[in-house]
């Protein structure tokens, strides 16, 4: 039994690893190879599905940098703030995606150590496949030793046995045999023992290792869930300041855009302003080119009066002198008629002047509101016209943002077919699975919020097109209704400018009449002054003959052309009595 024992221990112990180690070793070799043929397809399949991410984000990027470009081109290029606005925002993109490629650097750098640790998990596999193959060797090396040491047990017992008999019978068996056989029997135990050390030691060293794959895999674990963990990624140093950044960005973004809008409103108060102020200027060109003209009209008309008030002092003057003379009292009665009905007539004809000049000032007046309401109309129909084209642009910029907004739903869409099919067709153990499952979530949580920010990005843009474009309607329906008015204003302007175009008429006939009435007037009153002049010859005629000349020195009487032969000699004597006189000693005298 002493013999027998240490055989049925080992006979125990190699059944058991030939049950559990054997068969598990040929079950995980099978299930090693399916695992690195599925680890391969997958690693080509995530490759693919990085680089059609990869893709997709450059994609956008280009898309919102076409998007930038665009907003930058419809904006008008004079406004210092907002260049300013955009190149601060370029600036913060720019920032972000700087850190979302020190992200993805991070990312790269994670998935390469994630790599090595696969690797080394997979060597790790190999040399556990490749330990476990040996120990299958040395197993059945130890049972061919172990049926090697029952066949000499079972030849030894058979000679002690056998020896007695012999004895018995007188027959000799040497004993170098058996010593021989004792010896053979003595080594193959040491081997034996040998051979067990050597399988507890390859068994301690598979434990390590067992335990050194389960370590690398828990490590390999906490890694992907730290690749995994939302609440790691959102509580991580980059991404709170991306996320302050972003949060200053559209702080900036609104307060400038009220910036905006409240100089966009100081400017059009500016510009009506400025329009009031060129009609002002206009009504004040015209009223004074107006009160220009009229006064030009005032001063002819007074030179004229005053000219025909100073003829009428000397027709009254002449007519005093002639009143004098004896038989013209009928003839300066007349006269004096005619030049007393002279200021009535010159009144007359000044009211009627001076209604003539507020008629016309009332048609210049009208005719400069005229031109400056078709002035106003035609600024605000250009307004108009630039307010629709605005709006036809801001509704064009909507439809394209919104084909954008399908696209990217789509494109998000065939993302998540994929992932769904790549769900289905992936074949690994639980643990596999549900980390790629969890990557998977991760990475659609990472996309759908991506989609949701630029979705959002863009309904915040859509929203400020709409806001944009409700406004510019608001202004082009005022805009209508003022033209509206305006040209109710304009069409009365011009029913007024008939009418007073029909009274300008009239009174430009009447002006004709009382012109041809004025002319024959005043040819009769030349006709007049002819005939006056010519009787003033006459009196004058008749007072040089009636004119008598007296000399002071002798006080002799002559008549005025008799004397004035002598008066004009050197030597001036009285005809009479030969006295000397001078040319102040003859004096006329009327008799």
């Amino acid at each position: 039994m002493e013999d027998g024992s240490p055989s049925t221990v080992q006979d125990v112990f190699l059944s058991r690893l030939m049950q559990t180690d054997a068969t598990e070793c040929a079950s995980t070799y099978n299930f090693a190879n399916q695992m690195e043929e599925h680890r391969e397809i997958t690693t080509e399949k995530a490759k693919s599905i990085l680089k059609n991410m990869v893709t997709a984000v450059n994609n956008l990027w280009v898309l919102m940098d076409g998007l930038h470009t665009a907003f930058l081109k419809k904006l008008p290029g004079g406004d210092l703030c907002r260049q300013k606005l955009s190149s601060d925002l370029e600036v913060i993109v720019k920032n972000l995606r700087l850190e979302f490629s020190e992200l993805h650097s991070k990312h790269k750098s994670l998935a390469s150590e994630f790599q090595i640790q696969r690797d080394l998990n997979a060597k790790n596999k190999a040399d556990l496949e490749r330990l476990k193959g040996e120990l299958a060797s040395t197993v059945k090396e130890l049972e061919e030793s172990n049926h090697k040491l029952a066949t000499l047990k079972a030849e030894r017992d058979a000679a002690k046995g056998v020896l007695p008999l012999l004895n018995v019978g007188s027959t000799h068996i040497p004993s170098d045999k058996i010593k021989d056989k004792q010896k053979d029997l003595q080594d193959m135990e040491s081997t034996l023992k040998e051979l067990l050390d050597q399988g507890s030691a390859r068994l301690m060293e598979l434990k390590s290792l067992h335990e050194e794959r389960i370590r690398i895999l828990q490590q390999l674990c906490d890694l992907q869930n730290t690749l995994k963990n939302l609440k790691c990624i959102t509580s991580s140093h980059a991404f709170q300041l991306v996320r302050d950044q972003i949060e200053k960005s559209k702080a900036e973004v609104l307060e400038y855009q009220a910036l905006y809008e409240k100089l966009q409103v100081e400017k059009d108060n500016l510009a009506w302003r400025e329009r009031e102020w060129y009609i002002k200027n206009d009504l004040a060109d015209v009223f004074q080119r107006s009160v220009a003209v009229s006064d030009f009209r005032v001063a002819d008309l007074r030179f004229e009066i005053q000219k025909k008030i100073e003829e009428r002092y000397v027709i009254e003057n002449k007519l005093k002198e002639e009143a004098r003379g004896p038989g013209r009292k009928q003839i300066i009665a007349e006269f004096k008629s005619l030049v007393s009905s002279f200021p009535d007539e010159m009144g007359s004809m000044q009211i009627q002047l001076r209604k003539y000049k507020e008629s016309a000032s009332d048609i210049h007046s009208l005719r400069a509101d005229v031109k400056s309401v078709s002035s106003i109309l035609d600024r605000k129909v250009k307004e108009c016209d630039v307010f629709s084209v605005r709006s036809a642009g801001q509704l064009a910029e909507i439809k394209r943002l919104l084909g954008v907004v399908q696209d990217l739903r789509e494109s998000e869409r065939d993302l998540k077919l994929i992932l769904v099919m790549f769900r289905r067709e992936s074949i690994d153990s639980r643990v596999v699975m549900d980390a790629r499952e969890a990557e998977y979530r991760a990475w659609a949580r990472v996309q759908s919020l991506k989609s949701s920010l630029d979705e959002h990005n863009l309904e915040h843009r859509v929203k400020t097109a709409n806001e944009a474009e409700a406004r510019s309607q608001q202004k082009l329906a005022t805009a209508e209704a003022e033209i509206a008015d305006m040209r109710q204003k304009l069409e009365d302007s011009k029913r007024q400018m008939c009418d007073l175009s029909d009274v300008l008429k009239s009174k430009n006939k009447q002006n004709e009449n009382y012109m041809s009435e004025i002319e024959s007037i005043g040819q009769a009153y030349d006709d007049m002054q002819t005939q006056n002049q010519h009787l003033l010859q006459q009196i004058t005629e008749r007072d040089d003959y009636n004119i008598k000349v007296v000399i002071t020195k002798c006080y002799h009487l002559f008549c005025y052309s008799c004397i004035q032969k002598v008066a004009g000699s050197r030597h001036r004597k009285c005809p009479q009595c030969s006295t000397s006189f001078g040319a102040n000693d003859v004096k006329s005298v009327y008799l």
